[in-house]
């Protein structure tokens, strides 16, 4: 029986364990989680910036281009053959045109990067999500144990532990009877069907004593101190 509940309880507090580590472990994936979050929404901030900026200097070269074709047709309109300025300015056209493209290109590349990373915090996000789901229903475990409402053996180690302690104030009580019994010179079979105040006092006593028993924490030696007194 000893051996019995010694199991049980060994069962019982490798359960709370158990969760403790899963709870735990649940903890370090939650804030792993929220840091590279985190990270993935300041690169998107700091993307979206660029691409700002790369949109205004694209503009500013449209305007730019603009401007310069502007001149070119006002030089083709006053000669009627090319000029030194004329040639200037169409290079100054084809090197406008160029930095357009480039700028252009830059700003596919970000508007691409840009849906990758907030795909990318999406799937963070469910992640996370299911995470902050697992914690709860751990918490959620952990509160029903602390509680015992799910764990039947806890039940069944209180109970064996309650019918220990009834056991062992029927010995008592058969013991200090036997004892009051041999200090007043009475036959030791004589039987006593009400206790005396001592008596009381002594039941009371050792009830204070064996507040949570149980095989491991009153063994026999111990038993033997407490209701022979030696």
């Amino acid at each position: 029986m000893e051996t019995a509940s010694g199991l049980k309880i060994t069962e019982a507090l490798l359960y709370v364990t158990t969760t403790a580590a899963i709870l735990l472990s649940g903890y370090f994936i939650v804030a792993r989680l929220t840091r590279q979050k985190g990270a993935e929404e300041g690169a998107i901030l700091k993307l979206v910036d660029r691409l700002v900026q790369s949109e205004a200097r694209a503009m500013a070269n449209q305007a730019e281009i603009l401007a310069l074709q502007t001149k070119l047709e006002e030089a083709r309109g006053r000669h009627a053959t090319p000029s030194e300025k004329t040639a200037e300015d169409l290079t100054m056209l084809a090197s406008c045109s160029q930095r357009c493209a480039s700028k252009d290109s830059q700003i596919l590349s970000l508007t691409g990067a840009k849906q990758e990373l907030e795909t990318t915090v999406a799937s963070l996000q469910k992640k996370l999500s299911a995470a902050t789901d697992a914690e709860k229903h751990w918490r959620e475990q952990a509160y029903k144990q602390s509680q015992f409402q799910t764990p039947g053996d806890a039940k069944d180690i209180l109970a064996q532990s309650q019918s220990r302690v009834a056991e062992l104030e029927e010995k008592l009580s058969e013991c200090y009877r036997q004892l009051v019994a041999s200090r007043n010179g009475m036959p030791l079979a004589t039987p006593q069907y009400e206790y005396s105040i001592e008596e009381k006092a002594f039941r009371n006593q050792f009830r204070a004593v064996v507040s949570a028993p149980s095989p491991e924490i009153f063994p026999m030696e111990y038993e033997e101190k407490m209701l022979y007194g030696f």
